[in-house]
């Protein structure tokens, strides 16, 4: 931790990925978040998201921002085991509303895909089968979540 105090706070460390198959092994993570005096918050968690948030109405939130994220599934044929891996980079508005325990949420945006590939799952990303680019989307998801934690009362 670099910094912290009432409304900033810096933190630097270093990932380390064990799988063979990994783009890149070892990177820097940067979280920073900074609270603005009028309510909005800029969380940077680098390199998965950009975000600025801002608590709304009672029990609400909305964060505009960008995200990134992997998917991936293995496949067999022929007695061998191929993975499907797919970076996704999310870029939208989300919405979350907390009602006791639970936790709506609604995000939509658009879905950019740089690089698919097909590739055998003990070689590298690098060694590649098929590769797609496939065109950004629109997305939109709904989800609840349930925190049995989040509705402590007071004593």
């Amino acid at each position: 931790m670099l910094t912290a105090n009432e409304r900033t706070k810096l933190i630097l460390g270093l990932a380390v990925i064990i799988d063979p198959s990994t783009q890149v092994p070892v990177f820097p993570v940067i979280s920073y978040e900074h609270k603005f005096r009028n309510g909005w918050i800029a969380d940077v968690i680098l390199p998965k998201r950009v975000q600025l948030k801002k608590d709304v109405f009672s029990n609400g939130r909305i964060a505009f921002g960008s995200d990134m994220d992997i998917s991936s599934f293995y496949m067999n044929k022929n007695n061998k085991t191929y993975e499907y891996r797919q970076t996704e980079i999310n870029t939208g508005v989300t919405y979350e509303h907390k009602i006791g325990a639970f936790i709506g949420t609604v995000k939509t945006g658009v879905r950019s895909v740089p690089v698919a590939r097909v590739f055998d799952k003990n070689d590298s990303f690098n060694n590649y089968l098929y590769q797609a680019r496939p065109k950004s989307s629109f997305y939109i998801n709904f989800g609840i979540s349930y925190n049995p934690f989040g509705n402590k009362k007071s004593k």
